[in-house]
């Protein structure tokens, strides 16, 4: 039997063989256990659902929090729509529909009036906290619904019982669900975004809004129902405030529900506190549940924070210009922020080349000066010290912080995969592959690799430096010499998490071999800390031997090293003057007492 292909839609569906079977020359489907697969009508019904309402490629094309999300936002949605069903009726009501004493006319008017108030609500609202969308989603997504729960609540129940103000009414209802329009669809471009894993915004978008569409058909279709047999006001009323309190939990168990792997103030103030009091680093769903979604915040600093202020309020504050210049020799000039207290706030002064992981840098600094406001002024490196340790932990934990472009410089490493394919060579730019073969082991780039394991077209074979003896040795030698031992890949870290994370079943012992490489990594790392600082507390009275260090754990101290060159540099510099001035003041001092006497008249020589 000849196998021609294999066929699997997503990592979680059936994988089909296309087989000619022996002494024949047709070509047939069969499953891996060789039969023929079973299409059944509850099967194809299933899956032209999931075509229809969800992203191409589910579930690995969304973040693992996709589900559970969608299906309290589908709940709170039909809340929301019957809610709206039940407040339309006292919306027209309010505008004069069924009334005899409105004439079309005033009803229009009230209509536009309506209309437009929202309309300017919208603008403005988007002017006031536009920005502030994106950073807090979870919390303005609760609070859009809030908001407009509350304003069909008066649509409901306050509308009915003033129809001469009904015009006013409506033009302030209209206006919060106008900014419930605003910050609903803000919030949810920011969730859509985190779901899109693979860059498919627009599909995930486009099967959200399908979902929404179908989930708000359903539910108007039964609010149609009980407006028309449920004639008790009471009842309505009742049935209001129980279809309210299910669309606000509902709305906070989706956002409960997401994970995000971003920092905002809120996170990040969380994973600061635990850093601080135990040096350890929480993970993103350890965070995200911590994070408060209603009010407030879970942690919050001792002082008002403000980032990226005007240089203007620095200099009315700081009017001497020797004050001015006491405080900017406090940073390093490498830097991108600088740090100033003023009267009500704790500024972050920002360089025009600022980057994010650099604003979140100058916020680690701030929360470290309120600790201690003396760290930035006698212990500065202490603290860059303690930034990039936390920045490391921050990227084994999965924060969204990766040096990217390390790992792409890894992926280009060979590795070596045994194809279950036939093909030609294939010509890149740093080199020709050889033809692919069924069963032959060949080397390839470490990305390709990677992305033919994940069609499953290929088995990698295992690199030879992950053994575990071999890896043991290592560790041993690591916490024994001071000298750094030679790793046998340049790219071990970038390597074994593409390897490690894709195919696992294809590496002996993985989990055993995983937690080796990270106490590798850990134990160098520290090394190459403590290294770092020797040198820096002598003051570069000798050299350092920083021979076997790869490119990833020297990411770890390029923050540090080259301010601290720089900073030994400018102590140099300041070492030379000060000698320089106390020879000029010795030499005067030598010169007054050789020409004058004890009565102050000039002698001889």
């Amino acid at each position: 039997m000849k196998i021609h292909f294999r066929e699997q839609y997503c990592s979680n569906g059936e994988e089909i063989l296309y087989v000619t079977p022996d002494h024949q020359d047709t070509v047939v489907r069969v499953t891996l256990k060789g039969e023929r697969p079973s299409i059944r009508k509850r099967l194809s019904i299933r899956r032209f659902f999931q075509h229809l309402f969800l992203p191409v490629g589910y579930p690995d094309s969304v973040s693992s929090d996709y589900l559970s999300y969608q299906k309290w936002d589908t709940l709170q949605a039909f809340c929301s729509t019957i809610s709206g069903t039940l407040t339309t009726h006292a919306i027209l009501k309010g505008v004069g529909v069924g009334s005899d004493a409105v004439n079309p006319l005033s009803a229009t008017v009230t209509w536009v009036l309506k209309d437009g108030t929202g309309h300017l609500g919208r603008i403005l609202f988007a002017w006031w906290k536009g920005s502030e969308l994106d950073i807090d989603s979870k919390k303005w997504r609760i609070r859009a619904d809030i908001l407009n729960d509350v304003a069909m609540a008066i649509d409901l129940f306050v509308l009915p019982l003033y129809p001469k103000a009904s015009t006013y009414i409506l033009c302030a209802t209209t206006t919060m669900k106008a900014i419930v329009g605003v910050a609903g669809g803000a919030t949810r471009s920011a969730l859509t975004q985190h779901h899109a894993i693979r860059g498919n915004l627009a599909d995930v978008a486009s099967k959200d809004s399908a979902q929404e569409t179908c989930v708000n058909l359903i539910a108007s279709f039964v609010g149609l129902f009980l407006l028309s047999y449920l004639q008790n006001q009471k009842i309505l009323y009742g049935l209001f405030a129980f279809v309210t309190l299910v669309h606000i939990y509902a709305n906070i168990k989706a956002v409960k529900a997401v994970c995000l792997r971003t920092f905002n103030e809120a996170r990040y103030l969380i994973a600061l506190e635990e850093y601080f009091k135990s040096g350890m680093m929480l993970t993103p769903m350890q965070v995200n549940k911590l994070e408060r979604v209603t009010v407030g915040q879970t942690v919050s600093l001792t002082a008002r924070v403000k980032i990226g202020c005007s240089a203007r309020e620095l200099t009315d504050y700081y009017r001497n210009c020797y004050d001015l210049e006491n405080l900017i020799a406090c940073f390093d000039s490498r830097e991108k922020f600088l740090i100033a207290e003023t009267r009500h706030y704790v500024g972050v002064y920002l360089h025009f080349t600022v980057k994010p992981l650099d604003i979140i840098k100058s916020y680690f600094y701030v929360a470290s000066y309120l600790q201690d406001k003396s760290q930035l002024r006698d212990r500065y490196w202490e603290i860059q010290n303690k930034w990039n340790e936390f920045l490391n932990l921050a990227q084994c934990e999965g924060w969204n912080m990766e040096p990217a472009e390390l790992e792409f410089i890894g992926e280009n490493s060979l590795i070596g995969v045994i194809p279950n394919f036939n093909h030609d060579s294939i010509y890149l730019i740093s080199g020709t592959i050889e033809p692919f073969r069924g069963g032959t082991p060949l080397y390839v780039p470490l990305w390709l690799g990677i992305h033919l394991r994940q069609q499953q077209k290929c088995r990698i074979v295992t690199p030879q430096w992950m053994d575990i003896d071999l890896l043991e040795d290592i560790k041993e030698a690591e916490k024994r010499d001071r000298k750094f031992s030679k790793m046998p890949s340049e790219n071990y870290m970038v390597e074994a998490k593409l390897i490690l994370s894709t195919a696992p079943e294809d590496v002996p012992s993985s989990d055993a071999i995983k937690t080796l490489i990270k106490d590798i990594y850990d134990v160098r790392c520290a090394k190459l800390r403590t290294t770092v600082e020797n040198f820096i507390s002598s003051e570069a009275s000798h050299t350092v031997n920083l021979e076997n260090v790869t490119v990833l754990e020297l990411h770890t101290i390029q923050p540090l090293l080259p301010h601290a060159m720089d900073f030994l540099a400018r102590l140099e510099q300041t070492k030379k003057a000060a000698r320089s001035m106390n020879i000029s003041t010795q030499s005067f001092s030598m010169g007054g007492t050789s020409g004058v006497g004890p009565s102050g008249n000039l002698r001889p020589w």
